[in-house]
């Protein structure tokens, strides 16, 4: 998945400075990682054009007139739109397991063929439950191997909770997001999913999301940006300054 390489190791679960400097990370990352998309960066003239557009519309000029404004940004933005949803996608689930972990919550898969009965009784459920980081500390122990391998908890998998779990059941409840910024990384999943299998990808969305019919214009961004400036970045900066991450910078 394309946030376990910011979840790769389990060292998040050693103590809390580890996990909140997970956390820093992965909040950096998320926002890194939207900014870097097409939309966000030409975001004023894919704007400047959309209100061109309109405004030659309502005075009743054809796209085929001679006058009618040109749109190069909106034209180049289709073509970047599939590595834009990749990293949209991306951006919403980085942020997500994020935040899970910085309510307590493991980012990892548990193994369901663990010996320890609760710990594959908490792994049946994982899927629509999130897991408390103590509640697998009470079956596990973190292992320091000093260099000899790699750290972590035997229960634990090395791969991340799926993106599809992050935004329903009791995921959803417990992250407290707002809905629109839900919708959006629901939409967004399906949207990413499309860089592997487009055709089918496509089926999916027609089917199962239909809210993705009235994601438009430039709501959708306007959604984003609002979360990041005012859940994410607050988030970050009360963990940098709680343990002095130093080397750390939001902007």
């Amino acid at each position: 998945m394309a946030s376990d390489v910011f979840f790769a190791g389990q060292i998040c679960y050693l103590n809390d400075i580890n996990r909140y400097h997970a956390v820093c990370f992965g909040l950096l990352n998320a926002k890194k990682v939207f900014e870097r998309t097409f939309q966000f960066q030409y975001r004023p003239q894919l704007q400047q054009e959309a209100e061109r557009v309109r405004l030659a519309l309502a005075a009743g000029k054809q796209i085929s007139d001679p006058s009618f404004p040109r749109y190069p940004y909106r034209i180049a933005s289709l073509d970047e739109r599939l590595i834009d949803c990749f990293l949209i996608g991306t951006f919403f689930e980085i942020a997500a397991k994020s935040f899970l972990l910085d309510k307590g919550f493991v980012v990892h898969k548990l193994k369901r063929g663990s010996n320890d009965p609760d710990i594959v009784r908490m792994a049946r459920h994982q899927r629509t439950t999130p897991v408390t980081i103590a509640e697998v500390l009470r079956h596990d122990h973190f292992q320091d191997n000093q260099g000899k391998g790699r750290n972590g908890l035997e229960s634990l998998e090395f791969m991340t909770v799926d993106y599809g779990w992050l935004y329903g059941n009791d995921y959803e409840r417990k992250l407290g997001f707002d809905q629109a910024f839900c919708s959006l990384a629901r939409y967004y999943r399906i949207e990413r999913n499309m860089i592997h299998f487009p055709l089918a990808g496509a089926s999916e969305n027609q089917i199962e999301n239909p809210e993705a019919a009235h994601v438009n214009g430039f709501d959708h961004l306007a959604v984003i940006i609002d979360f990041i400036e005012k859940s994410l970045v607050p988030l970050f900066e009360r963990r940098k300054q709680q343990y002095n991450f130093t080397f750390f910078s939001i902007s």
